[in-house]
C-alpha cells in the first residue's frame, strides 16, 4: 500500500501528509452537498479535525484503494497474473489497508500538535522522540 501510494502520489513520509494543511470547512462543506471537489488523486489531505468516517475521509480511502489496486494489477499484468482471481486482493482488503492507513495518520498528526504550553518546534521535537523511540523499541524485538 505504502508503496503504491507513493508511486500514485509523490509522497514517501508520512510527515509530509500530516504537514498538509486540512481541507477547510468551507470546502468539506462544499463536498459535502455536491458543489466542491473532494479529494482527488494528488490531493492527500485529511479531514484531521472531523470523524474517522466523515465522507471526505471515505473518499480518500476509497482513492487510496484504488491506487493500490491499480499498482498491484499493474503489477501482475506485468507478470502476466492480473486476472488470477486467487492472487488479486479485493477492493474491500484495500479499503481495509486504507483506513488502517488512516488511523495511522490521524495518531501521528494528534502526536505532532502542541500541547500545553508548547511551541510548534517544541512539540516538532516531541513528536521526533517518540518516532524515535518506538523505532528502538521495534528493533530490539
Amino acid at each position: 500500500m505504502r508503496a503504491c501510494t507513493q508511486h500514485a502520489t509523490g509522497i514517501s513520509e508520512d510527515v509530509e501528509i500530516i504537514a498538509m494543511e486540512p481541507p477547510s470547512e468551507q470546502e468539506m462543506a462544499n463536498f459535502m452537498v455536491g458543489t466542491g471537489p473532494g479529494p482527488e488523486r494528488r490531493d492527500q489531505r485529511i479531514d484531521f479535525h472531523g470523524r474517522r468516517q466523515s465522507k471526505w475521509n471515505k473518499q480518500w480511502i476509497d482513492n487510496m484503494a484504488a491506487k493500490a489496486q491499480r499498482c498491484l494489477r499493474r503489477d501482475y499484468d506485468a507478470a502476466g497474473t492480473a486476472n488470477d482471481s486467487r492472487i488479486t486482493p479485493s477492493v474491500l482488503y484495500w479499503q481495509k489497508l486504507a483506513l488502517q492507513r488512516l488511523d495511522t495518520l490521524r495518531s501521528e498528526w494528534r502526536l505532532i500538535l502542541p500541547r500545553d504550553g508548547e511551541t510548534q518546534e517544541q512539540a516538532h521535537a516531541r513528536w521526533e522522540r517518540t518516532k524515535k523511540n518506538r523505532n528502538k523499541d521495534a528493533l530490539s524485538c
